[in-house]
């Protein structure tokens, strides 16, 4: 009977060992994905927000923004520079004008998407898929005095990026998840051994 409560009273420690390093395991790798995603958009953020600033410095210059050229030129260096997937400057109508692939250049993408974006005046993050990738776009709007809202920066990178960037760390955080739950175990059948089983023996 004594043996039967001493394991029962073991089982017990262990399995609430195992539940609060399995918790807080489970929380630290939550929370380094949210930190490590927001960290992502808020850079693909401020290089729209560059690429923003060097389109109105352009445009304040009075060149209409259909007579541009040589801003796709921008867009490959901010992808070649910040490991976007793409950057581009898309018409109020979906158009796009420039991007980093000249293949793209020409084509439209769905103009309900930026809609959102002029509609609320600031920028924009949203999960876009084409058909074969997931990314995070990030679109901000262009204004032009006298016109308004005529285009938009749109900047994006792959969701793969935070789950490549997570594995490792999941990984390390269940390797030390494991190393601390079985050093944890030792130590209370340890104790457990010497303060309270030996005891109980000698009475």
């Amino acid at each position: 009977m004594n043996f039967s409560l001493r394991a029962k009273t073991a089982s017990i420690i262990v399995v609430i060992l195992f539940l609060a390093i399995a918790a807080n395991t489970l929380v630290d790798s939550h929370v380094f994905i949210e930190e490590y995603s927001d960290a992502l958009r808020s850079r693909a953020v401020v290089v729209g927000k560059g690429l923003r600033s060097d389109l109105d410095r352009l445009l304040a210059l009075g060149i209409p923004l259909d007579e541009l050229t040589g801003f796709e030129e921008q867009c490959r260096e901010a992808v070649a520079t910040y490991g976007l997937s793409y950057a581009m400057v898309v018409e109020r109508n979906g158009h796009i004008l420039f991007h980093n692939d000249p293949s793209q250049q020409g084509k439209k993408i769905a103009a309900d998407l930026l809609r959102r974006t002029f509609e609320n005046v600031k920028e924009t993050v949203y999960p876009y898929s084409d058909g074969e990738t997931e990314y995070y776009s990030v679109v901000l709007p262009v204004f032009v005095p006298d016109m308004g809202y005529v285009a938009a920066v749109e900047v994006g990178f792959p969701t793969d990026v935070i789950t490549q960037k997570s594995r490792p760390f999941i990984r390390h955080a269940t390797e030390v998840a494991v190393a601390s739950f079985l050093l944890a175990v030792f130590v209370v059948f340890f104790m457990f051994s010497r303060w309270v089983t030996h005891p109980l023996g000698r009475l």
